[in-house]
């Protein structure tokens, strides 16, 4: 489709020729949007970043990518009791997320107690059930964990307003 008239994008950017897609990566042919998904071997663990920076910037590509019209994303925060270890439960969280996370969501560490979920194509329902099933999981080892949504479009529109929005939903 390179040399019709509508051409063909990638993140909403006109290409001329060939490019490397990255998961999360949107195509779009004319009217049709497509989403470049990589399956990731089952026993691979997805990285829990450190730190919310890498979160941040990634929740600000996809925002982009959304009001752009390419789609919808949902924000999870788990907040874990103030006995809780955090740091310590890292590996055990991985674990329990692993499988049910895509190659474009991305997940970080915010301060001591709080784990944020970047859930880029996922409406509330579907993040709601992966927030339920992680909080089954942790229950036995953490009493009291907690977990907020927000989701784009209905709850927010900026970056820091959904996350405030997850956080404040912790409390509810």
């Amino acid at each position: 489709d390179l040399g019709s008239y509508n051409g063909t994008r990638v993140n909403g950017e006109r290409i001329s020729g060939p490019r490397l897609l990255l998961p999360g990566d949107s195509i779009a042919i004319c009217d049709v949007v497509l989403l470049y998904r990589r399956r990731q071997p089952a026993s691979l663990l997805r990285p829990i970043h450190d730190h919310i920076a890498p979160l941040r910037e990634r929740l600000e590509e996809e925002l982009d990518r959304a009001q752009a019209g390419y789609g919808t994303l949902s924000i999870v925060v788990v907040e874990l009791p103030a006995i809780a270890d955090v740091a310590g439960l890292l590996p055990e969280v991985a674990e329990l997320l692993s499988p049910q996370l895509r190659a474009s969501d991305c997940v970080a560490r915010d301060g001591e107690r709080r784990v944020v979920l970047l859930l880029p194509e996922r409406v509330a329902s579907q993040a709601s059930a992966l927030a339920k099933s992680l909080l089954q999981r942790l229950q036995p080892r953490v009493p009291g964990a907690r977990a907020g949504l927000s989701c784009f479009p209905d709850d927010g529109q900026a970056g820091a307003s959904l996350l405030a929005g997850a956080q404040a939903a912790t409390d509810a």
